[in-house]
């Protein structure tokens, strides 16, 4: 059997955590954050996820598909910031010492620390929406990544640092989401009777 599918049969085989899918869903009028979540043949995730406040965890439940060391998440209405620790994919196909996203008031960012996909350095802070791949790995397939992924949706900014593709599976890594700053209202003018002397 082909490693491959032999890996593809793996992760078949395990399910860890419900997550609906990797670019998960956050609360609608908060800003949200979690350091990873996985679905398709493995479901991770996401961990560890907040809305308000700030979580951490130290690595992922044991599986074939990822490893990590802490991970991070801290969020409120118009700031949120992940991060990973020490992470490696597919068979360290994909590797960083550090993964980080940050969102703040409709702005957003990510970095990586010594990142690299099958021994191929990756930029430290790409611009938004950087693909990289389709990238061939033997016994692994086709792998993409998108870096410093940014995606509006309902007024909301959400930054994922590394959105990854790959035997149908999709894995998702430091993601933060917020608002926008929301505008000053515009002064009303006040209109004063003055009185006339003369």
């Amino acid at each position: 059997m082909r490693t491959s599918a032999l890996v593809a049969a793996a992760l078949a085989a395990t399910t860890l955590l419900p997550s609906a899918t990797a670019e998960a869903v956050s609360p609608a009028e908060s800003g949200y954050a979690y350091g990873i979540a996985a679905s398709g043949p493995l479901n991770l995730g996401p961990l560890p996820a907040v809305s308000e406040g700030h979580a951490s965890l130290l690595g992922v439940p044991a599986n074939p598909l990822l490893r990590a060391g802490v991970l991070n998440a801290a969020a409120g209405l118009t700031y949120s910031r992940a991060s990973v620790a020490d992470l490696r994919i597919l068979r360290a196909a994909l590797t960083a010492s550090a993964v980080t996203a940050v969102c703040r008031a409709g702005t957003g960012r990510s970095s990586l620390v010594d990142a690299a996909l099958a021994g191929t350095r990756l930029p430290v802070a790409a611009g938004p929406n950087t693909r990289v791949g389709p990238v061939g790995l033997p016994g692994v397939g086709s792998v993409e990544l998108t870096l410093n992924k940014q995606v509006w949706q309902g007024g909301r900014l959400t930054v994922t640092a590394i959105s990854l593709r790959a035997l149908g599976q999709q894995v998702s890594i430091a993601s933060a989401t917020c608002r926008a700053m929301a505008a000053a209202p515009t002064p009303k003018p006040v209109k004063n009777n003055l009185p006339v002397t003369g």
